[in-house]
């Protein structure tokens, strides 16, 4: 096996662990930081990486041309992430965490890209998706139910805080219906990973016509409905009615599958009912429409942000984190984190991701590709979605696997 042969064996593998990584890897806490096990083999995805860029010369070098708009956008945000923290010394903790968390976005996007070159990877790609969304599915019912003492003893290495210590109890403590955490250890994060899922066998489904993806789809969307996330839910049904019109060349079996998926839903959560005394309907519909005092301080603490915004409207107060901590401000927005940081520039260019990615998908679409692309497509609603009222792209986990999708969106 030739030295060039060895290095694209050694990246498929790697491609993989960081696949299951992603999603399945426990937080590992060293000093202030909380890391993850592909935070540890960065450096050797670096010089993998590195080393198809620019010495195996099979790899193209579009992937760094300036007509690769996504590179383009990275560049440009880096930019504003740089000129952000020139303004608003000194240099902290937190303006090295965001320069990492950049970096290593930029460096993961750059590895899956050139990873999904690789028909052996793609080809292969869909058999793993399976696997992780079984063992999610396993570590979510182990969750739910506290099998083998499992919020006990597996659960703190993926959740802690209140998340954790209040799973299955109302914040004063009384017994309450159940957000499951799941390896992202909150409930909100947790079910974007499977609306995610959801939209994957869903779209799958509506191309390959597989029963077996049509049961995927519905534990998918049964475990995403039990984290009780509202947004996500919302953005669920949102995403699910453009998809139904952009589809609509299939709309009766379109709708006979989300009528398929509506009632085993409903079927399931009133089985779950039986089985867990716990578990309230009523209580469960209060808890995903009526949350009156989250959205008030969530509007509270917008409020504060914009307010200090007008000091800074153009690049923002950078990532720092000193004045949030004093305050007892959390943004709970994507889209107000960003423009409190980097000011209405930086917001600019990171709602230009979402809108280059809807531009380039009815632009450049193709039948070979159509699947994955719509699969990205979803998610990228979900993420522009739910970024309204989470910080998706904070988390550690969901910050890279975002870099995975859009890799492999951005792949011909």
């Amino acid at each position: 096996m030739s030295g060039a042969s060895n290095i694209s064996y050694l990246y498929r593998i790697f491609f993989f662990i960081v696949i299951y990584t992603l999603l399945l890897s426990p937080r590992i806490i060293i000093g202030q930081y909380n890391l993850y096990f592909f935070d540890f083999i960065l450096p050797i995805i670096s010089i993998l990486t590195m080393y198809r860029l620019f010495i195996n010369k099979s790899v193209s070098y579009t992937i760094l041309s300036l007509k690769n708009t996504p590179i383009v956008l990275f560049f440009i945000y880096f930019l504003i992430f740089i000129c952000s923290l020139l303004i608003n010394p000194p240099i902290t903790l937190s303006n090295t965490t965001e320069s990492y968390k950049l970096i290593r976005f930029i460096f993961y996007f750059i590895f899956f890209f050139i990873g999904m070159s690789d028909k052996s990877i793609y080809s292969k790609l869909h058999l793993h998706f399976n696997i992780i969304f079984i063992i999610l599915l396993i570590l979510n019912t182990l969750n739910y139910f506290n099998l083998f003492n499992f919020n006990t003893t597996i659960e703190p290495y993926y959740s802690w805080g209140t998340h954790l210590s209040l799973f299955g109890l109302d914040s004063l403590g009384n017994p309450d219906t159940k957000r499951l955490l799941g390896t992202l250890g909150n409930p909100n994060l947790n079910g974007i990973v499977f609306s995610f899922f959801y939209f994957y066998y869903l779209v799958n489904y509506l191309s390959k016509k597989k029963k077996i993806l049509l049961v995927f789809s519905c534990l998918a969307l049964i475990t995403m409905m039990l984290c009780q996330s509202r947004t996500v839910i919302i953005a669920v049904i949102i995403t699910t009615i453009l998809l139904s019109i952009f589809h609509r060349h299939q709309y009766l079996f379109f709708l006979k599958t989300i009528f398929i998926n509506t009632i085993s839903t409903a079927i399931i959560i009133l089985f779950i009912q039986t089985i867990d005394s716990n578990f309230k309907t009523v209580n469960y519909v209060q808890n995903i429409t009526t949350k009156e005092h989250s959205v008030t301080r969530r509007v509270e603490a917008w409020q504060i942000l914009l307010q200090r915004l007008k000091e800074k409207p153009f690049l923002g107060f950078g990532p720092d984190k000193a004045y949030l901590r004093a305050q007892h401000l959390h943004p709970e927005s994507e889209y107000i984190n960003i423009v409190y940081r980097y000011g209405i520039i930086g917001l600019i260019v990171f709602v230009l991701f979402y809108f280059w990615s809807v531009f380039h998908h009815f632009k450049y679409k193709t039948p070979s590709t159509l699947p994955i692309k719509w699969i990205a497509l979803c998610y990228f609603f979900i993420c522009f979605i739910t970024s309204i009222t989470n910080t998706p792209f904070e988390d550690f986990q969901l910050n890279v696997f975002y870099s995975l999708i859009l890799a492999t969106y951005c792949s011909e």
